[in-house]
């Protein structure tokens, strides 16, 4: 690689993405958080709407959606993850052939007169 960062052609390296354990970790972390805060909001807005629940019983309820926002988070993080790695082995593949067309400058010239 040069000094810019580029590979011999020119094109930038790949960017380590993040790894399933860390996808995980940071759900957790983002879970973790929303739990509490859906204790605390549940705590001050089922007043407001006439129920009543004990603190079990809201620990309870909040764990339920933790859990399905722990599942939607990791699997929309995956997803996305998928996608980005699939676009950028495109973007691999076509630096590659440009490097390849460059580097034979009568492959070039053969497909652009047809032949």
């Amino acid at each position: 690689m040069s000094r810019e960062g580029r590979t011999a052609c020119g094109a930038l390296p790949v960017i380590s993405r993040q790894t399933r354990a860390g996808s995980l970790a940071e759900a957790l972390a983002n879970v973790a958080v929303g739990y509490l805060l859906a204790l605390a909001t549940q705590h001050l807005l089922f007043p407001l709407f006439g129920f009543t629940a004990s603190l079990a019983e809201h620990g309870a309820i909040a764990a339920v959606f933790t859990l399905i926002s722990l599942c939607r988070s990791y699997l929309l993080r995956r997803l996305f993850a998928h996608i980005d790695h699939l676009r950028s082995a495109e973007r691999e593949q076509r630096a590659r052939s440009l490097c390849r067309r460059l580097a034979d400058p009568c492959r070039v010239q053969r497909s652009r007169s047809g032949s």
